[in-house]
């Protein structure tokens, strides 16, 4: 075997094992992002805004498997202790698999299946815009339209991943308090004794 050949598998081997340790949170953030493109599939279907209020009926799901997924690391690949710091990040793994899976799924889906549900999304926002339009100046209102109105599947997309990103980051802080836990004295003290 020549040396070159030596550090790639050195290397191989070693980033296969780094990553090995974040399976279980991988697995999680892909699961969780094919169950919000099903969702997605489910309301476009049912004839409404997939990226509308209706989808707030499924923002349990992020929550659900940030949660399982971090509690499934801890009890599976830590050996039952993390860290706030390791609970945290390993929500943050979880929610960016999900996020962008769910963005890629959805934009493929607009480019290559049925546009439709961006005219869907803008009509919508046109009528959230009348609906405020005591609050706001004419001005306002009439660049808010103009924006709604240059809206292309690429920036609508966008929007969703960042804004699934910013809720995954709050809900990963609040699961690692809740997923964080000590490893036990006497768990200590009898692998000291051995």
């Amino acid at each position: 075997m020549t040396p070159l050949a030596a550090l790639c598998y050195i290397c191989c081997s070693q980033n296969f094992l780094a990553m090995s340790k974040y399976r279980v949170l991988l697995n999680y953030g892909s699961i969780a992002g094919l169950a919000g493109f099903v969702a997605f599939i489910i309301y476009y279907a049912m004839g409404t805004n997939p990226m509308g209020n209706i989808s707030w009926l499924t923002a349990w799901l992020p929550i659900l498997f940030i949660y399982l997924g971090t509690k499934k690391h801890r009890d599976d690949v830590l050996g039952g202790a993390m860290s706030y710091g390791q609970a945290f990040l390993g929500g943050l793994i979880i929610t960016l698999i999900w996020a962008t899976l769910v963005g890629m799924l959805t934009y493929l889906f607009g480019a290559f299946v049925d546009a439709s549900f961006v005219d869907i999304y803008k009509e919508d926002a046109y009528e959230q815009m009348e609906a405020a339009r005591a609050f706001m100046s004419e001005d306002i209102l009439d660049k808010a339209m103009q924006g709604i109105e240059q809206m292309t599947l690429g920036q609508m997309v966008q929007g969703d991943v960042f804004n699934k990103l910013f809720g995954g980051l709050i809900v990963s802080l609040i699961v690692a308090a809740i997923n964080k836990r000590k490893k036990d004295i006497f768990e200590i003290s009898e692998e000291q004794e051995a």
